[in-house]
């Protein structure tokens, strides 16, 4: 920790002085950098709330500042530093910063795309960023100096052009879930503009490639409510707007049994009426897909398993 605020204060002495002044910086060779990663990748995922308020958003905000100005210090250390900044280290940490950008809270989101913005028109820049030219032509810096990334309007078109781009997908996708309904419009209506407006012929490869991001965010997040609880009610939205439909109208339904059997292991033993009404409702939509979904997996016996197994 008091390297950490040594770096933030001071910066990173590159490696070859032969004498080195703490009061100046930290030794680059000082640093473990997967420690120090791997830390502010949690700090990202906290979302802790007490009776102090939303604590988590704190910690988030203090992490977004305290990467922005890691990666500026390594920049600035020199030749060994930069080669830290690999493409992989960038893409993480940016798809982390992305998924503040389209979340619930405003005061975030605002501070999540100034950090973003910083750190793509950091001078001098960031050769190593993902995609970094395209990311350049959606968020030129004329368009990020005036932009009002309070405005989910505004902003969620912007953010939602990263969503070809697989380093970005996901967090962009996670972001989206999480503040779902939460914000103008509902978390789930920029995503089907986005889809709706792909070419025939390329819709179908970017709705399964979406879905099975969905299918993912919800296994590697059973049982957490923070984010299975919206993300049934997003998925919901979809199906009602009719964007999903293909996935589970025609054999084989891949998608439609991956995410009955998700619902059903979130939902099983859980006496929380939220979630239970949220993979019913979910599961009611499933009724207008295939014969075999159906009769697999829609069925009177799933729906009073959930029931039953309520305690």
């Amino acid at each position: 920790m008091v390297a950490l605020g040594t770096i933030l204060s001071h910066g990173i002495i590159p490696e070859g002085e032969s004498e080195v002044d703490w009061r100046k910086g930290v030794p680059l060779k000082a640093l473990d950098m997967d420690l120090l990663f791997t830390t502010l990748a949690d700090a990202m995922g906290d979302y802790t709330t007490d009776k102090r308020g939303d604590i988590g958003s704190w910690v988030r905000q203090a992490a977004m500042n305290t990467i922005q100005r890691l990666i500026l210090a390594l920049q600035a250390s020199g030749k060994e530093g930069n080669k830290l900044l690999t493409p992989k280290i960038l893409s993480t940490f940016l798809a982390l910063i992305l998924k503040q950008c389209v979340e619930k809270i405003d005061n975030v989101r605002v501070h999540a795309a100034t950090v973003f913005t910083d750190i793509l028109h950091a001078d001098p820049p960031l050769e190593t960023i993902p995609h970094r030219q395209r990311l350049l032509e959606i968020f030129p810096k004329d368009f990020c100096e005036t932009a009002n990334w309070r405005s989910p309007a505004e902003s969620f078109p912007k953010f939602l052009q990263l969503l070809p781009l697989p380093e970005f997908t996901r967090g962009i996708l996670s972001g989206l879930v999480v503040g779902g309904g939460r914000i103008a419009g509902g978390g789930s209506v920029p995503l089907v503009g986005y889809l709706n407006a792909f070419p025939e012929e390329e819709f179908q490869a970017e709705l399964e490639r979406i879905s099975s991001i969905f299918v993912e965010i919800f296994k590697e997040n059973s049982k957490v409510e923070r984010v299975t609880v919206p993300l049934m009610t997003f998925l919901t939205q979809l199906f009602q707007s009719g964007v999903l439909t293909t996935l589970v109208s025609e054999e084989p339904a891949t998608f439609g049994m991956e995410l009955v059997q998700c619902i059903k292991t979130e939902c099983l033993n859980s006496n929380r009426i939220e979630k239970l009404l949220g993979g019913v409702v979910l599961l009611a939509e499933l009724i207008q897909g295939t014969p075999s979904l159906v009769r697999t997996y829609v069925s009177f016996y799933y729906f009073s398993s959930i029931y039953t197994g309520a305690e």
